[in-house]
């Protein structure tokens, strides 16, 4: 049966003129090596892909629906060369298209369904669905009893609550009411094969996303409270009998309590789990505030979403066999993963689960899904149809695959919006520079703990000129790209939004160990920086150069700070090698500037451990700075004290060697970041 959507809604997205052709790299792959040779190939493509970028923008999320849908849906009837199918195939698995009405598309309707609610195609989408319920007069399969066959009526109560039709719904709580007329008794340990009693029953996990949401959704419509006790009732009956109270996940089914992984776990599979979590997320909205079970649902959403987030893979994804790690499981596997990103980001969206805690496990999550949504639209690295952890391949997809990553596009598109700017920010923590041609040639720089920047040419003509200026940051991850990108849609990085701010002036002055010749008794700082080189750059080390240059009189001074970053060190560490009209500037005298903001700030130092301090409160917290150098180095500490504005400093002079270098260290700690409270902790780390 071909729907009648208009052909030019399937190609609006649309990205090559030909049909989808399989990854012909891996196509080749699986020709040429042995099974396991070509599991070792995709594990290091795994690996190749796990690195997190800082960011994932509501737009870009949208878009990267909009071509599954498109590409979903013109393939509908013609899924069979695209199916998911196991090396060793049943004689039950086939290539022939589905019922419209079997699960496999159910779940596909439930996640377009989502999708089109933040889609620029809603109205297509619901009219393609729409169409699907009035082609088979509303009804549910076939099955009375089995959850799979229940699923349509998800679809069946969320158009109904756009548009009320009693006929939407009609089939649907006539076949509950049978239920209820004549439950079945049947015992849940579970059997395997068509026609088993323990298939009247919800004896595998899975069922619990199929049907309970429709028993709450046909509750909260019709205001029977029946269809909520039966719900509870069987619900529980199947929490109690699969769910591990040890490992918090639920066993697929009675045949799973003894099994075991390779590595000695117990079996818990990715889908399974998945498919409870994303039911609980589609079911809880239905349920009345007041009603005494409630809490109950609520709970176990949040113990499961706890254990999600311990479990996740690095790449973002959750391993087929949950605890199995990824020695047994070396691929990606979309549809579990698919499903429990759906569910975290909807409970950090209705405020369940706290942004902050989740934050980096949705990122990491949407970014593995998108990475297996090929530029045409298919979603790959779809295990096949199955009951137990497997195996998932690029070429492989199923409508219901699709349906899971539609519904987390969905849920993460509504996250990402709801942040400013419509970007939701995480990356991993690790040193970061960069150039910032964006705002006046900044240079900024990070670890886990501070933040800084420099002045570039295009303030040259301005006040400002070599002074460092601090970025009080009180999060691990990098925030230099954030802080700027927002400030491009008017969310100031001068005022604290959670992550810190910069409040930190500099101006005119050294900032936090900003350099200046040191000439007849006065700073001569060398303006802003003239050119700037990122050497290198990894997880645990930046290293970058910044170079500076001003006449004074007669003569040209050079400076080129080598500065490096490193994981965990609250002093960034400069090596500048200074010049003279282009030759080594020998035993010239330098001096290395903390400002205390007009003398509000409170000077110490050690000239024993070779430092100097200013201890400040600025915008009602404290925050410590500091400079370092090797005490052997020093001439002279002073403390400048002068009316004209940036002019007050804390001083460290000393003297270039023979090849015009010096080195030195810098930076700060801030009360709010939780580990420098008091300028004893400052002093403390300072002498250490």
């Amino acid at each position: 049966m071909m729907l009648n959507t208009p052909t030019h809604f399937w190609n609006k997205y649309r990205t090559s003129p030909t049909m989808l052709v399989p990854n012909s790299l891996y196509a080749c792959l699986r020709r040429l090596l042995p099974r396991r040779a070509l599991l070792a190939v995709l594990l290091l493509a795994t690996v190749v892909q796990q690195q997190t970028s800082a960011h994932i923008e509501a737009e870009a999320v949208r878009q990267a629906g909009e071509r599954l849908a498109q590409w979903q849906g013109e393939h509908f009837h013609d899924m069979g060369p695209f199916r998911a199918l196991p090396p060793t195939r049943e004689k039950w698995y086939n290539r022939k298209p589905y019922h419209e009405l079997n699960w496999k598309n159910t779940v596909f309707y439930i996640g377009l369904y989502e999708f089109s609610q933040v889609s620029e195609n809603r109205e297509d989408h619901i009219n393609w669905l729409t169409e699907i319920g009035k082609r088979n007069a509303w009804n549910l399969d076939k099955r009375l009893y089995h959850a799979d066959d229940h699923a349509a009526g998800q679809l069946y109560t969320k158009l109904y609550s756009q548009t009320p039709d009693s006929a939407m719904i009609a089939p649907a709580r006539e076949q509950l009411d049978k239920i209820l007329q004549n439950p079945s008794t049947a015992s849940l340990q579970f059997i395997r094969g068509s026609g088993q009693p323990c298939l009247e029953r919800w004896s595998w996990c899975d069922a619990l996303f199929m049907s309970p949401p429709v028993w709450a959704r046909i509750a909260q419509i019709t205001g029977d409270q029946k269809y909520l006790d039966f719900m509870h009732s069987e619900y529980r009956t199947t929490y109690d009998l699969l769910w591990d109270k040890e490992e918090q996940l639920f066993f697929r089914d009675t045949r799973f309590f003894e099994q075991r992984e390779a590595n000695g776990e117990k079996v818990f599979w990715s889908r399974g789990n998945g498919w409870v979590i994303a039911g609980l997320a589609l079911m809880l909205p239905d349920l009345p505030e007041d009603w005494e079970h409630r809490q109950f649902y609520e709970t176990l959403f949040l113990e499961m979403a706890a254990t999600c987030k311990r479990i996740q893979r690095p790449s973002g994804t959750w391993s087929a066999g949950l605890l199995g790690g990824e020695a047994a499981y070396p691929v990606t596997e979309i549809s579990g993963t698919s499903l429990i990103t759906f569910a975290l980001a909807w409970g950090v969206q209705t405020g369940r689960l706290h942004l902050d805690d989740f934050r980096p496990t949705i990122v990491r999550a949407w970014q593995a899904i998108d990475r297996a949504i090929t530029p045409e639209g298919m979603v790959g690295n779809i295990q096949p149809i199955g009951f137990k952890p497997g195996y998932a391949f690029p070429d492989f997809t199923e409508t219901f695959g699709s349906g899971t990553a539609l519904a987390a596009a969905a849920s993460v598109y509504k996250l990402c919006a709801s942040q400013k700017g419509g970007t939701l920010w995480y990356a991993e923590p690790q040193t970061y520079a960069r150039y910032i041609p964006e705002r006046k040639d900044d240079f900024a720089w990070e670890n886990d703990v501070i933040a800084f920047r420099a002045y570039g040419p295009s303030l040259r003509e301005g006040t400002e000129n070599s002074g460092i200026d601090c970025w009080l940051k009180r999060v691990p991850y990098p925030i230099v790209d954030k802080w700027y990108k927002l400030a491009e849609s008017g969310q100031s990085y001068h005022k604290d939004h959670g992550e810190g701010l910069d409040n930190y002036h500099t101006g005119a002055s050294a900032g936090c160990g900003g350099t200046a010749i040191w000439l007849n008794g006065k700073r001569e700082p060398l303006e802003t920086y003239t050119e700037q080189r990122l050497i290198r750059s990894t997880q645990e080390e930046t290293v970058f150069e910044l170079s500076y240059e001003r006449k004074i009189g007669e003569d040209t001074y050079g400076e080129t700070k080598t500065i490096r970053i490193e994981m965990g060190q609250r002093l960034f560490s400069v090596d500048s090698k200074f010049t003279i009209n282009g030759q080594p500037a020998a035993n010239l005298p330098i001096a290395i500037g903390l400002t205390t903001h007009d003398g509000k700030g409170s000077t110490f130092f050690s000239r024993t451990d070779g430092w100097i301090a200013c201890w400040e409160n600025i915008g009602g917290s404290d925050l410590g700075t500091a400079v370092k150098v090797e005490p052997k180095l020093i001439d002279d500490i002073q403390i400048i004290e002068s009316p004209e504005p940036d002019e007050s400093h804390i001083l460290i002079i000393a003297k270039t060697d023979a090849d015009g270098r010096l080195s030195y260290r810098a930076g700060y700690g801030w009360e709010k970041a939780e580990a420098i409270m008091t300028r004893n902790d400052w002093e403390v780390l300072l002498s250490r």
